[in-house]
């Protein structure tokens, strides 16, 4: 009997899972491969074995890199771009993939630093300009600054110019004495007919008790004077009569370090914006335009700070964002994103934020954009998403982009996005697994539906993945 002969011309679907085998009903399967280990598949169809690995440096014992380590880029302009590695209480910093020694003119090789091992696997970070933001919901919100050559380099707790409030511990206490403000709206004067103010007021309300006013104390003057921003206008400036009015009470920063600090941060459209706090983990914070460090809501213009609360039947702390098209937030419990139309920039007053899908994404792992979608990883670590926007539904659509090759994610630790670096080449995704130590690779094609996976491995395990510009490092 003749055997039949079938010629595979191309691997561009790559290794898929075994549950697959049989499933010779499939088109992708003529395009697979049972195994592609320690390839990457090419998107012209091809596979080349995957580049050798060049030992650039060893973190010392001292370091404690069992402990946890962490590679973030920092693009400090087109031609200049880094590579920092931090360990505990330690920042390494790589250029064009040899270390940068004699940080500071210090004889040390390394910058110090607060941050420590225990938050490394949940920090998150941002980055304009020549400063890197990296925040964790145990650690203060910090800044790094490349200063004016290679090796200079600060690192410093955020000071921020005003932090919103939110009342943990609501309190109200009636103003027995007459209560009279200077104006109806905006900043004011508001004088009381006997002593009821005292300095621990400051940013606390004043309300009037029919709701014909309320306003945030500014500045503690007196006993009998107080200066505020009006939230509510007030009727008019005529007294109201003691007992008409209480101040509203219980509100404390809404990071500090007894409630915690913020989990996420990216830049959106000129705004330094916060994803989730310890205490308020589903709240959504956005500083004034090009005041990153100010969040102060003032009197609600268009260029002040944004607060907004992701509110559904689901657990929604928030686990990462990206700035694309619209702000897109992921959290524990689904995905969402602040619309906007292009000639409209997001505002105090017509901010809403929507619902798309509701998979749930991993924490620690921070989403990357590939072409016109977002890659992030699901909340049980098992399937690799890409949140699209779908002109049919006019929202976002979540697509398993793994479903072939799930086998291949073994608990991600760490992602990043290697951008194609020229005309014929595509997207390579790569991703740590924490089980085994291997290394799963995607390399990415989607003007051609292109997705095809590999897996590395080598003599040691696969902990962490940055990409700098082109280069790769683990």
């Amino acid at each position: 009997m003749s055997r039949a002969v079938s010629i595979q011309s191309n691997f561009t679907t790559g290794e898929v899972d075994p549950l697959l085998r049989a499933r010779i009903d499939i088109n992708q399967y003529y395009n697979a491969l049972e195994q592609a280990r320690n390839v990457i598949v090419q998107p012209q169809g091809g596979i080349e074995r995957r580049p050798g690995l060049q030992f650039i440096f060893e973190v010392p014992s001292a370091a404690n890199p069992q402990n946890g380590m962490k590679l973030v880029p920092f693009e400090f302009s087109t031609t200049q771009s880094y590579m920092l590695l931090f360990v505990h209480n330690r920042m390494y910093i790589f250029k064009d993939k040899e270390l940068v020694t004699n940080i500071n003119s210090s004889g040390n090789d390394y910058l110090t630093t607060t941050i420590t091992s225990t938050v490394l696997a949940t920090m998150d970070h941002t980055q304009s300009a020549d400063t890197l933001i990296v925040v964790q919901e145990d650690m203060a919100p910090k800044k790094i600054v490349r200063g004016a050559a290679h090796n200079t380099w600060t690192i410093s707790d955020i000071s921020f110019e005003f932090i919103p409030k939110f009342n943990f511990t609501q309190s109200e206490t009636t103003i027995n004495q007459t209560i009279t403000p200077s104006a109806v709206d905006g900043n004011i004067t508001i004088t009381a007919g006997g002593n009821v103010f005292a300095s621990g007021n400051l940013n606390q309300y004043i309300e009037a008790n029919d709701g014909m006013g309320r306003a945030r104390i500014t500045r503690f003057v007196s006993a009998t004077s107080v200066e505020a921003i009006v939230e509510i206008p007030f009727f008019n400036t005529t007294a109201i009569a003691s007992g008409g009015t209480f101040i509203d009470g219980g509100y404390e920063d809404s990071w500090s370090g007894s409630k915690g600090y913020p989990r996420t941060a990216t830049f959106h459209e000129g705004r330094l914006y916060f994803g989730g706090v310890k205490s308020r983990p589903n709240t959504i914070f956005a500083s004034r335009v090009a005041r990153f460090f100010d969040f102060n809501p003032g009197e609600a213009l268009d260029d002040d700070s944004i607060e907004l609360t992701i509110s559904t039947d689901s657990t929604n702390a928030i686990t990462g964002m990206f700035s694309g098209r619209d702000l897109q937030i992921f959290t524990k419990g689904g995905e969402f994103f602040l619309p906007q139309s292009t000639l409209d920039p997001i505002t105090p007053t017509n901010v809403v934020v929507n619902g798309a899908t509701r998979r749930g994404s991993q924490e620690g792992i921070k989403p990357v954009g590939a072409e016109s979608g977002t890659l992030f990883i699901q909340r049980a670590g098992k399937s690799l998403r890409e949140f699209l926007f779908s002109d049919v539904e006019l929202s976002y659509i979540s697509n398993n982009i793994s479903l072939l090759s799930s086998h291949l994610l073994k608990s991600p630790s760490d992602m990043a996005l290697r951008k194609a670096t020229s005309t014929t080449d595509g997207d390579l995704l790569l991703l740590t697994n924490s089980t085994d130590g291997s290394l799963a690779t995607y390399s990415i094609l989607r003007g051609q539906n292109v997705i095809a996976p590999s897996l590395s491995t080598t003599d040691g395990e696969f902990i962490n993945v940055g990409v700098d510009v082109d280069q790769i490092y683990l």
